[in-house]
């Protein structure tokens, strides 16, 4: 019964009492750091914003250099909301683009296919607004908007911008992948580890190469798609291109905390995606870090 108890407590009370006054106290204050040899993209539907403001607060709060960031808008995203996410993030380092941009973009450029299946899906809208900001010829950082930060990545940003691999994904526990492209398309290394998430990924490039790669997976897509497709297109790359650099136990996706109510990961993680069975903990992090406690609490851990 207490187990129970306890369980309950560690899951609603994030949701119900702390995302209720982080949504309401958080003020970002838009910070003034050196400019970033990158661009960061993130895609944010219709009822994502009190995510986004907590994610574009960690930036601010842990980054040492601050990324351009280019934020792809769902459709039907409000013009209320757009002028509430221009506040969040120093103004002349914040584009947003909404869907119908960015769907007229691919469309100018010839991309029908990719036009297409951003217009059917969410995933799809992802994919492209990506390749939009990749064809600007700067390095990528791509998150998800349930991904928060708790330490500076420059460093390991400037390390893989050295390195031969093009294709950075954070590390997945299982295949969590669109099973009829993988048959109908033959992907079947997709099948083996390691497995691949694209809720963190940091893309040096796309070659020309990988875009006839993706072109070839996009009719597919568009007649059958789920949740999954874009993730599997992207680790498809990922597999013919090389060994992702982002390390596990730095980028963090894990369910072993689900119910532990006071932060109990360790100081070296730089990022941590909230997948849906621990999305509540984004709210438990995004607090903890606002009063100060899991900053303390890294520096506590790395002294011991």
């Amino acid at each position: 019964m207490f187990h129970r108890i306890k369980n309950s407590i560690a899951f609603r009370f994030p949701v119900w009492i702390l995302k209720p006054l982080l949504s309401v106290f958080t003020t970002v204050k838009t910070t003034s750091k050196p400019a970033a040899n990158f661009n960061y993209v993130i895609l944010c539907g219709r009822d994502s914003y009190p995510f986004l403001k907590q994610v574009l607060s960690s930036i601010q709060k842990v980054f040492s250099e601050l990324p351009s960031i280019y934020l792809i808008t769902d459709f039907g995203t409000t013009n209320q909301t757009i002028k509430n996410i221009r506040k969040t993030y120093p103004g002349d380092r914040l584009t947003v683009i909404t869907a119908e941009q960015c769907v007229q973009y691919h469309l100018k450029q010839g991309n029908k296919l990719l036009a297409a299946y951003a217009t059917k899906s969410p995933m799809g809208l992802k994919l492209a607004g990506i390749m939009q900001i990749v064809d600007l010829g700067r390095p990528v950082l791509y998150t998800d908007t349930d991904v928060l930060w708790h330490n500076d990545p420059l460093a390991d940003i400037r390390y893989l911008t050295d390195g031969d691999i093009d294709l950075h994904m954070s590390y997945d526990k299982s295949p969590a992948y669109d099973r009829l492209l993988i048959k109908n398309q033959n992907l079947a290394v997709l099948t083996e580890e390691p497995y691949y998430c694209a809720g963190i990924m940091f893309i040096k490039q796309i070659t020309a190469q990988h875009k006839e790669m993706i072109n070839r997976l996009l009719p597919s897509v568009i007649a059958n798609s789920t949740h999954f497709s874009e993730q599997t297109i992207f680790a498809y790359l990922q597999k013919v291109t090389g060994t992702s650099g982002l390390m596990p136990h730095k980028y963090l996706l894990t369910y072993t905390d689900q119910f532990e109510i006071i932060p109990t990961f360790l100081p070296d993680v730089i990022a941590r995606h909230y997948v849906g069975p621990v999305r509540h903990l984004f709210w438990r992090d995004a607090f903890a870090r606002k009063i100060g406690f899991l900053k303390n609490k890294q520096r506590a851990d790395r002294e011991c």
